[in-house]
């Protein structure tokens, strides 16, 4: 299977003004966040029929499972049991369900990190195979903000129940000190805002994630991405460069992803031209990967990038396939450049 085709899709629609207003109206039922003003974030997800891992289906239909059979189709070697015991404890059983016109979806349980959360949802009761096909669904919390959010069709059980896998890439603007955050989750028709959904309301455990900064302060690693088989976006630059260079100051691994910040200014002294595409040059989601010591690669399924007003200096923050044990990775590959853990 491509590599590209076994990433998490992603897809971004807008949820109506109706869901908005509620969502700037909601009143958790307890109320955890005394401290701080909160705020509401709100974005529909498209449904994306995608099978990743025919083996999930049939191998327990949890989400540890769903996570083992990734890992498979991503790297071709079973997880480890350091990686499975760091996504396990990052995981959290909800079990709520609700019903509309016989259709039943029970949100099973979640993965939680710093700002990612994977959630496994198991629909009963319906006779299709894409029981969700035509339905977005979002999640509301009034701890997070600018959320991001996939969803993928896993399978058909031998009883019917047919599973999606949800994904939520969000920013954190609670208290810090807060150890919850209270969550919706709906199902709605994508067509027809009047139509009834469903709704679920549970709390999460925040669970920090390890960082480890991999380039000490003030030292600077250069990283070289080939441009010979970059994506279509970039092929007038591919033409004009054979390969890109720019120097890497700062990388905070997680769990999670990393946070890396580049300073392209040496680059640009050397070639002028680079500046005309300064915002492009950045390295894309097929170029960045977590290496292990068995040698198995982890992927990027997502990607955010933020420059820096009057200076060649931006940071790119990088979302792994699915998190990592920050025990067993080797070192960082960008581009052609490995870049080793101290």
């Amino acid at each position: 299977m491509n590599k590209n085709t076994e990433r998490l899709s992603s897809a971004i629609d807008m949820v109506s003004e109706k869901y908005l207003t509620e969502a700037a109206e909601y009143q958790p039922v307890e109320h955890r966040f005394r401290h701080t003003k909160l705020l509401v974030a709100a974005v529909a997800a498209v449904v994306s029929v995608m099978l990743i891992g025919a083996g999930f289906v049939s191998a327990g239909n949890s989400i540890t499972d769903w996570f083992s059979s990734r890992w498979k189709a991503s790297t071709g070697e079973e997880i480890t049991e350091v990686h499975y015991d760091a996504i396990k404890s990052l995981t959290q059983y909800i079990g709520k369900s609700d019903t509309i016109s016989g259709l039943t979806i029970t949100v099973d349980s979640a993965t939680v990190t710093d700002n990612q959360i994977y959630v496994l949802l198991k629909v009963e009761g319906g006779e299709d195979d894409y029981p969700l096909q035509g339905y977005s669904a979002y999640i509301k919390s009034k701890s997070t903000d600018n959320w991001n959010s996939g969803i993928e069709w896993q399978g058909k059980d031998e009883d019917g129940a047919v599973y999606y896998m949800m994904n939520y890439i969000y920013d954190y603007v609670g208290d810090p000190e807060d150890e919850e955050m209270d969550c919706i989750l709906r199902v709605v028709d994508s067509h027809d805002d009047t139509a009834n959904y469903w709704e679920f309301r549970f709390t999460l455990s925040r669970v920090p994630n390890s960082h480890i900064d991999v380039i000490p302060y003030g030292e600077a690693v250069t990283v070289t991405v080939s441009m010979k088989d970059h994506n279509a976006t970039m092929m007038s630059q591919s033409e004009i460069f054979e390969e890109i260079t720019r120097d890497v100051i700062a990388i905070d691994l997680s769990e999670n992803g990393m946070k890396v910040t580049y300073d392209n200014s040496t680059a640009i002294l050397s070639n002028p031209d680079y500046a005309e595409y300064i915002d492009s040059l950045y390295s894309d989601i097929d170029e960045v990967f977590a290496v292990m010591q068995d040698g198995s690669t982890i992927g990027v399924n997502n990607t955010s990038y933020t420059p820096t007003a009057g200076s060649y200096i931006a940071t790119k923050e990088y979302y792994w396939e699915m998190p990592i044990s920050l025990d067993e990775i080797e070192f960082i590959r960008i581009g052609e450049t490995d870049i080793e853990l101290r």
